[in-house]
């Protein structure tokens, strides 16, 4: 008797033991690169093909998407260049008919919308930045509740970009 006690408590240790490990994944920091820009996500990200955004990044819940927009090809060059972070997302907005509008989150220059896709909520949150030589759109996609959950996460990688 006192073997099957000892036996069922032990499996039930190494069960939740188990199921806590499985919980609590921790996950190491990884940088991505997308020709110049360079981003700190975490390891369950992977690197995916795409042609049409200069880069593409995916885990389970989320999809991160850069595309690059080099001055010359957004008209005057040297207009383009003068234009703030703001006017730029602005000038996505229009162009796309976003019903959305520019926000300044905690230092990062923002737009976000949602859109139905097959009859799911998705929630785009798009950063954007200049470098020398270019607008950059980092866009971080998921249903509409995971980005809401993981908007710290999202600001924390939002803020790793750089530009080599």
């Amino acid at each position: 008797m006192k073997y099957r006690v000892i036996t069922l408590m032990v499996a039930i240790l190494s069960c939740i033991l188990l199921l806590g490990s499985c919980g609590s994944e921790e996950y190491e920091p990884k940088t991505f690169y997308a020709r110049e820009l360079s981003i700190e996500l975490n390891d369950s990200f992977s690197k995916q093909v795409s042609n049409t955004y200069d880069g593409k990044f995916v885990s389970y819940n989320l999809a991160v998407y850069v595309a690059r927009d080099q001055f010359d090809d957004l008209g005057d060059e040297e207009k383009v260049a003068e234009l703030t972070l703001s006017e730029y997302a602005e000038q996505i907005i229009e162009n796309n008919d976003l019903t959305c509008s520019v926000t300044l989150d905690k230092g990062l220059t923002t737009f976000t919308y949602t859109e139905l896709i097959k009859n799911k909520k998705y929630e785009f949150y798009t950063v954007v930045y200049k470098s020398d030589d270019a607008f950059w759109r980092v866009q971080f996609a998921g249903k509409a509740a995971t980005v809401e959950e993981q908007k710290d996460a999202i600001r924390d990688y939002a803020w790793s970009v750089d530009f080599s």
